[in-house]
């Protein structure tokens, strides 16, 4: 497993090859697949400590049916991550997301791409370079802004590790989530863990919640670097390091062209069919194929009941989990929708208009539930 981490690209399939073998030598350790699909899988080219194939092997090991890297304003991850899961016998797509202008009432909207073609990967990740580049400027100026403010304290950021934990240079993604490492690093390297309450209340001006001073005080605490990374992360606008945001109307015309499914992230606490009519309408006018939310702050019932509303009123629009869906949660609408999104990758390789939302399949099946049947179907099949 070690080694799907520290190795050469070139020999991580290699590696997956040999794990593969091995279980042909001995049956019981091939893992039961389950009737469960993750679209956010991320590489180690955004914030994950997985190499892509490491996230293949590790989706394998889980026995899910299907799954798709993820990662931020980067394809880089893609052919890795699809040889291994080939080598695996494992159903594979790749997307990306990416942040803009908010639509709604959220601080920034994440607007997600999923299922690209495997023959457009290299291409679009090309287009996506000034996505990257704009986001390490602003992460360069919001490193300033922390060292300015913590020259006092002793306590330095350096870009150059920032960049580093990120493969930046080698085609990832640097984001907020990676100062927010070092940052966490650089404070516990000064801080015992008595004392990182008051600093972060008295100079970063985080207020901390009872939940989160029992993670950073709990003994023997070995998540405290992520406790800690999370709680900056989540507070990172304490550093007043404004970022100009681009419009939704261009990551839609970014993408029209690469066959790939346009996704807005709804933040969505409990079941508000007011704010989703809303919501879809609005997404209808500005083109988005579909819809996303996280399902982990929702009661199973609020999962079916949102689910449903979306694909009963939204023409052309099909409503996708964030998350992996929980074993208390086998809503078989969204499952269906996620073996779609794979399929429609599958099938849109050979001609992206031949994509669960291509006008070669809206011609000949306008009707989107019966498209989402006969997408899943090819993953099932």
């Amino acid at each position: 497993i070690n080694a799907l981490v520290d190795s050469p690209k070139f020999l991580r399939c290699k590696i997956i090859k040999m794990l593969v073998k091995l279980e042909q030598r001995d049956k019981s350790l091939v893992p039961t697949k389950k009737n469960k699909v993750v679209l956010n899988f991320a590489s180690n080219y955004y914030y994950s400590l997985y190499s892509p194939s490491l996230c293949a092997y590790m989706a394998y090991r889980s026995g899910l049916k299907a799954v798709a890297v993820n990662d931020y304003a980067s394809l880089t991850a893609g052919k890795e991550f699809y040889k291994a899961c080939k080598i695996l016998n494992l159903p594979s797509c790749i997307g990306y997301h990416a942040e803009c202008v908010p639509l709604f009432n959220e601080k920034k909207a994440s607007c997600y791409v999923y299922g690209i073609p495997y023959n457009q990967i290299n291409k679009l990740n090309e287009e996506l370079k000034p996505i990257r580049d704009e986001k390490k400027q602003h992460v360069e100026a919001l490193v300033k802004k922390i060292n300015s403010r913590l020259k006092k304290y002793s306590v330095n950021v350096p870009i150059k590790e920032v960049l580093s934990s990120s493969l930046y240079n080698k085609g990832g993604a640097v984001t907020e989530k990676h100062v927010a490492k070092i940052l966490s690093k650089k404070i516990l390297e000064k801080y015992s863990e008595q004392n990182l309450i008051d600093f972060l209340q008295g100079v970063l001006k985080i207020q901390v919640n009872e939940d989160d001073k029992d993670c950073l005080l709990a003994k023997n605490n070995k998540y405290l670097g992520e406790d800690l990374t999370r709680i900056i992360y989540n507070n990172i606008e304490v550093f007043k390091a404004g970022e100009t945001l681009r419009e939704v109307e261009e990551f839609i015309s970014l993408n029209k062209n690469y066959g790939g499914i346009t996704s807005y992230k709804l933040r969505i606490k409990s079941y508000d069919e007011e704010f989703l009519t809303h919501a879809l309408k609005e997404l209808k006018k500005r083109n988005f194929e579909a819809v996303c939310f996280d399902d982990t702050s929702l009661s199973e019932e609020d999962v079916k009941k949102t689910t449903d509303f979306i694909l009963q009123i939204a023409v052309n629009r099909m409503g996708m989990p964030r998350q992996i869906i929980p074993q208390s949660q086998t809503n078989e609408k969204l499952y269906g929708c996620m073996l779609a999104v794979i399929g429609s990758a599958t099938s849109s390789s050979f001609d992206v208009e031949d994509g669960i939302f291509g006008v070669n399949t809206l011609l000949k099946c306008p009707e989107l539930e019966t498209r989402i049947d006969l997408f899943r179907k090819i993953i099932n099949d």
